[in-house]
């Protein structure tokens, strides 16, 4: 069964503790709604709030998911700067 990106979108924010948005592949955003682009998130644990965004992206996002971009969110909606601590971007959330 092939799995939709918002699916992967749902299960990343689930075991992270933050949402990410703006899916693009070859710089063209990705519908939620597309399946079988992202493969399963191998992690089983949130990476440690002491990592930053840009580390999270470069360690974890990309080499699981060659050639997709994305944006990491603050819990108000804004997009959070790379050099932005993991944990401080959790505690936007509720």
């Amino acid at each position: 069964m092939m799995t939709m990106v918002l699916t992967r979108i749902k299960e990343i924010a689930d075991r992270e503790g933050f949402e990410i948005w703006d899916i693009r592949r070859n710089g063209r955003i990705v519908r939620v709604t597309n399946n079988g682009i992202m493969g399963p998130y191998q992690y089983a644990r949130k990476m440690k709030g002491t990592k930053t965004v840009n580390e999270w992206l470069n360690e974890r996002f990309r080499p699981t998911y060659p050639g997709i971009t994305c944006r990491v969110f603050r819990g108000d909606g804004t997009a959070a700067p790379g050099q932005t601590l993991l944990q401080t971007v959790r505690d936007t959330y509720p």
